[in-house]
């Protein structure tokens, strides 16, 4: 009953305008109804994707001259049913810079195209595509064209626009993957389950899980970030999008058509979309640290060892001070009388501040002295009595609370005991578990040597507050109330509530408690599931916060530091949480009842002393903790190095090894935690028409003999297996699909992301098939498939169309010449950057914000460098609501959803953006100072070299004597004479200009 509530509210699809609670389900589809489906399934599961691959045999030759290479033989046999022929080979200068742009995305090099022009082997070619296989470019350009694939986005959108965190490891993960050659499949079950694998890829040199980095494609969709109870479509659009990309860009599938009903077409059934979305919804919205351990097992063991040292060092400083004078004992018997002076030094003023407080509770060792000093008589006989009721209502107190705490509080997680009741925590900060009584910090900057000590439980900062931590519960059990947890944190630690998997709701405190308090959370049986999350800001999907959202100084909301602590969490029906437990005061009755202020205080050095010796001693209770607290925060133990040179030298050592530490390697992902549950199906998407339950499990067509996930867990290990199998139908079609559609600019089957009724047949079904079954064969290397295809004549062949082929097949879907094609966005970008020399070809890193002429802070829309400080476009920050301008207007498609195939228009915008964008200006500018720059002999070297940099060949002729009549005219322009046009930069940034505009720049052919 309780999955099935949730189930319902989850999936209260967008036709409903409010969740509605429903108490059960109705029965299952009736018979009728069921066997109506099963004879639909049975005629759609006919449909040619759905079959097995099967590997057919390569055609035999036309003609003894005919290629012998499988591809061609394939291609050849349907141009000779259209009575077509292939165009004749194109020359080396159009291969290497058609190659080179196709595998990398970059025009290829002078020292490259030379290389290969000089090669007079008969393997030149095949060397150049090994070289150019072996570029560390070639993985950043697949990684775009996957990255269109999955809607790669470095934002949620939304008013807010907050930050995915670690996106661009993602993009980073990618790059590395397809340079390496990841199989295939090993890709796929990392997308799909890579923080399930029980062998992850671990990569050596970075010292992170590869594996893990897969999931982020879950979390790359646009999320809202409102009340997830008033505006359920805050969470059920962006679980839609996820069943939508994850069928797409595996299976080429549109699942989600059938959100509301049946699939029109294809073989995919509600039933089939709720399978997936149960899995989808069982799994958490989490961030994975990246990171092992192992990485801080130095700098960690030099803490722990400088930690040990320091707790000597201070307590033998405090046992010292202590016993040697009667400072301490002056205090506190100063604080008991109203009239007395307060003794030299802070520790007086901090206690007497403290005296002055209103309401101070029982459980505060204040609460004693306030008592005493308000005695209207002090003597011997008003301090013993009063000495003694305390004593008595403390211990009676004391016996209430615990009574009350065993009678109405039940235990839903010990953290000091890891005892955690099926939390789970994450990150390095809580890698080594609990922490036991007198755990303690220290501080990292300023005068102090510690921030605190601390009961038993989990501490992210027990070693440094540079760590980072996730603690999640399990969802909150609807038979209860309240749950309260006990907890204390800073520096933009969070505590909160996540609703229905809301991972960027409203609902989340922001910690600034050095003392565990108790943090009540109300438990509504309304349909909605719930689950508590403390995090550091590392780990907290709403960081980098909203504006204004919290303050802080810049440096204190870009710093690293963050950290939180859990003690206990407990359920109950009342509505108070637990009061304050009262043991530590009963020790402080145990001493000789005084018969004066001098006798209180020296009880309380008695409970000071027995606090510290046990805390040095690494015997402390979490009672003594409680005395260490009261005395380091009422200044009586000094908290300090000043005028303790061995403490200082200590605490320096421990900071200089503290801020070595790096800041946790995060990013957004999935994983699982407990068991998964099952969604209803929902008859036409409406919540108040709940049906039977929809077992998780993959599409019924392609369940392959597999019923239903019984394993526990969500689901996603078994659905990566499925959809990784050889014995699928769909994976490898639909990825050697999307490989031919990146090198000939159109797939096999032109709807790259729908194998369905809807999308388009395949042009060559048979080659499809060989392609797919060699690509299964050949281990999933996409590389050796790569290798395969532009090994071809049909990719070698020039574009130039005959009469007939022009006349017979005017899409040229027989590939009779090479496909004419303009570069993409980010390849026309890049190429102008490499043109004009300012190229940066260092792989990998953070994102550079988009130039933009104005910012918008509060919607994470800053203001990026013009020229992107020269980054390939792979590493400028895709944001939604306003991504790269030069971008949008070639045609980089909006990341809403899975785009395998781009949009292709020919718009006046484009040839302006050529004319007027600050960026091609800038960089014909930055083009002609280098040209300016060169020692070039005559107007028409220089032409030559223009045009070898911008094409990658020699001018053409009559190419040269144009352009130098062009040059003659801006000279004209610009009124320079002609023996002063070689030093012009006004002539020649606008020659470099024009050449940005020629249609060669920006084409493949």
């Amino acid at each position: 009953m309780r999955t099935f509530r949730r189930a319902v509210s989850v999936l209260s699809l967008a036709c409903a305008v409010v969740p509605v609670h429903i108490a059960s389900a109705e029965p299952a589809a009736d018979d009728a109804a069921e066997r109506v489906w099963q004879a639909v399934l049975e005629e759609r599961r006919t449909w040619w994707s759905l079959q097995p691959v099967l590997k057919p045999a390569i055609p035999t030759a036309s003609d003894a001259d005919a290629s012998a290479h499988p591809v061609d033989r394939f291609m050849q046999a349907k141009l000779d049913a259209a009575d077509l022929a292939r165009a004749e080979p194109a020359d080396r200068y159009t291969l290497i810079r058609r190659l080179s742009l196709v595998l990398t995305g970059l025009p290829p090099t002078r020292e490259e195209v030379e290389q290969f022009i000089s090669d007079d082997s008969p393997h030149a070619y095949e060397n150049l595509v090994d070289r150019v296989l072996g570029s560390p470019h070639f993985g950043e350009r697949w990684a775009r064209y996957w990255m269109d694939v999955v809607r790669f986005a470095e934002t949620y959108g939304y008013e807010w626009n907050f930050v995915i965190q670690g996106a661009w490891r993602y993009r980073d993960y990618l790059i590395r993957a397809f340079n390496g050659d990841l199989p295939y499949d090993q890709l796929v079950r990392e997308h799909i389950a890579g923080d399930l694998l029980s062998e992850p890829r671990i990569d050596e040199t970075l010292g992170i899980n590869e594996s893990a980095v897969g999931t982020a494609f879950y979390r790359l969709g646009e999320t809202g970030h409102d009340d997830c109870l008033k505006y359920p479509a805050i969470r059920i659009d962006p679980l839609d999008n996820q069943v939508d990309t994850l069928s797409k860009t595996f299976q080429a599938m549109t699942v989600s058509c059938a959100r509301c009903h049946d699939h029109k077409l294809d073989a995919i059934s509600t039933r089939d979309y709720y399978a997936l979305a149960g899995i989808l919804e069982s799994s958490r919205q989490v961030v994975h640290t990246l990171e092992s351990p192992e990485r801080f097992a130095e700098p960690a063991a030099e803490l722990r060892r400088l930690k040990v040292r320091i707790r000597a060092e201070l307590s033998d400083t405090w046992l010292k001070a202590l016993g040697d004078d009667g400072a301490f004992l002056a205090t506190v018997e100063a604080a008991c009388r109203k009239d007395d002076p307060v003794p030299d030094g802070a520790d007086g003023k901090m206690l007497r501040e403290q005296m002055a407080r209103k309401d101070v509770p029982l459980d505060d060792p204040v609460s004693i002295l306030q008592r005493l000093a308000g005695l209207d008589k002090v003597n011997a006989e008003t301090v013993r009595a009063t000495w003694g009721q305390l004593a008595e209502q403390v211990r009676q107190a004391h016996k209430e609370r615990t009574r009350a705490t065993a009678e109405q509080f039940d235990p839903w997680g010990q953290f000091s005991a890891n005892d955690h009741h099926g939390w789970e925590t994450s990150g390095i900060g809580l890698h080594d578990g609990a922490s036991g009584p007198g755990a303690f910090s220290v501080a990292p900057t300023g005068d102090a040597v510690l921030t605190g000590i601390y009961p038993a439980g989990l501490y992210t900062h027990a070693l440094s507050d540079r760590l980072n931590g996730t603690l999640r519960s399990p969802f909150l059990p609807l038979d209860r109330k309240y749950v309260s947890v006990q907890v204390l944190g800073g520096s933009f630690g969070i505590v909160r509530m996540v609703i229905d998997s809301c991972v960027l709701g409203e609902t989340l405190e922001y910690l600034d408690r050095t003392a565990p308090k108790w943090k009540r959370f109300s438990i509504k049986e309304d349909g909605h599931q719930r689950y508590l999350e403390l995090a550091t800001k590392a780990d907290n999907a709403r960081w980098p916060e909203r504006a204004g959202r919290v303050p802080g100084s810049d440096e204190e909301l870009a710093s690293p530091r963050s950290w939180f602590g859990a003690i206990r969490a407990v359920l109950h029906d009342d509505p108070k949480s637990p009061e304050p437990e009262l043991s530590h005061l009963l020790g402080l009755f145990e001493e000789p009842t005084p018969d004066g202020f001098a006798g209180v205080a020296a009880a309380y050095r008695a409970m000071a002393v027995r606090a510290v010796q046990a805390w040095r001693d690494d015997r402390a209770t979490d009672d003594d903790v409680r005395w260490m607290h009261w005395l380091l925060t009422t200044g009586l133990l000094a908290n300090s190095t000043d005028g303790h040179e061995s403490l200082a030298r200590l605490v320096a050592a421990y900071r200089r090894v503290e801020v070595s530490i790096p800041e946790p390697v995060v990013v957004a992902g999935m994983a699982d935690q407990g068991d998964g549950f099952d969604l209803p199906v929902l008859r036409s998407g409406d919540p108040s028409k709940p049906g039977a339950l929809a077992p998780r499990n993959y599409l019924e067509v392609l369940a392959l003999g597999h019923t239903r996930y019984t394993g526990g867990g969500s689901g996603r290990r078994e659905l990566a297996e499925q959809i990784a199998g050889a014995d699928n139908p769909l994976t490898a079609r639909v990825m050697v699909n999307r490989v031919w559609h990146c090198l000939f600019g159109s797939g096999i089957v032109k709807s790259t992301d729908d194998f369905g009724r809807m999308g388009d047949l395949p042009s060559h079904p048979e080659l499809l098939d060989y392609l797919a079954a060699e690509f299964v064969e050949q281990g999933w290397s996409i590389k050796t498939l790569i290798r395969l295809l532009v090994t071809s004549e049909t990719f070698q062949q020039s574009s130039g169309a005959s009469a007939k082929a022009q006349s017979r097949d005017g899409d040229n879907r027989l590939l009779s010449h090479f496909p004419v094609r303009r570069l993409d966005a980010e390849a026309i970008r890049d190429t102008i950057l490499a043109v004009s020399g300012r190229l940066d070809r260092a792989l990998f890193g953070p994102s550079v914000d988009p130039y933009r002429e104005t910012g918008t802070e509060r919607r994470k829309l800053f203001k990026g460098p013009l020229d992107g400080n020269g980054r390939r476009s792979l590493y400028i920050k895709v944001t939604r609501m306003e991504g790269s301008r030069f971008l949008s207007t070639f045609d980089l498609p909006d990341p809403a959803s899975s785009r395998g195939r781009r949009d292709r228009t020919n718009v006046p915008a484009q040839a302006l953006t050529l004319l007027n964008d600050p960026f091609v200006i800038d960089q014909a500018r930055l083009w002609g100072q280098g040209l300016t720059a060169r020692p070039d002999p005559s107007v028409d070297a220089r032409i030559d070299h223009m045009i070898r940099r911008a094409f990658r060949r020699p001018a053409k002729p009559g190419e040269r004597e144009r352009f130098a009549k062009f040059v003659r005219h801006l000279a004209r322009l610009h009124a320079v004479e002609p023996d002063a046009i070689l030093g012009s930069l006004d002539v020649w940034k606008d020659a470099a200009h024009g050449l940005f505009n020629t249609k060669e720049l920006i084409y493949i052919r």
